[in-house]
């Protein structure tokens, strides 16, 4: 069968999950996508791909974060970067942070965390703890 699309007919990316069992892991991936370019396997192949790149974002945060800025898959990048809002960038080792390619990417996901908290705490600021007037006194209003 055909891989699945990677964009929708309104230019999205589709929401679903690859079975945990059927996921290629990460550390053969990158081999197979060298070998598909190599050898110049049709788009569709490297597509389904990368969308197990993207699958393992969960569990390979850095890995995948890492590979998909290295290689400018910046959809990849995004999904993975979502992932590695927690733990924080600051509990990882200098070792493990290392893997990230370039200083400017890493300021750019700095960057991109400190916006996620600052639009997070901004939200729960402003939302009503009891919204439609729930729990506010008759007397008082």
């Amino acid at each position: 069968p055909d891989p699945p699309l990677m964009e929708n007919s309104d230019g999205t990316r589709p929401h679903f999950k690859l079975d945990a069992g059927s996921v290629i892991p990460f550390p053969v991936l990158p081999s197979m996508i060298q070998l598909a370019d190599k050898y110049g396997l049709p788009k569709k192949i490297i597509c389904s791909l990368h969308l197990h790149v993207q699958a393992n974002a969960a569990t390979n945060l850095l890995l995948v974060y890492a590979y998909a800025t290295t290689h400018n898959l910046p959809k990849i990048a995004a999904a993975a970067s979502a992932h590695l809002l927690y733990p924080p960038l600051s509990s990882y080792s200098k070792e493990d942070i290392q893997i990230i390619p370039t200083v400017t990417t890493y300021h750019e996901l700095l960057r991109l965390h400190k916006y996620w908290k600052y639009r997070l705490r901004h939200i729960l600021l402003n939302e009503d703890i009891f919204p439609h007037g729930y729990g506010t006194c008759p007397v008082h209003k």
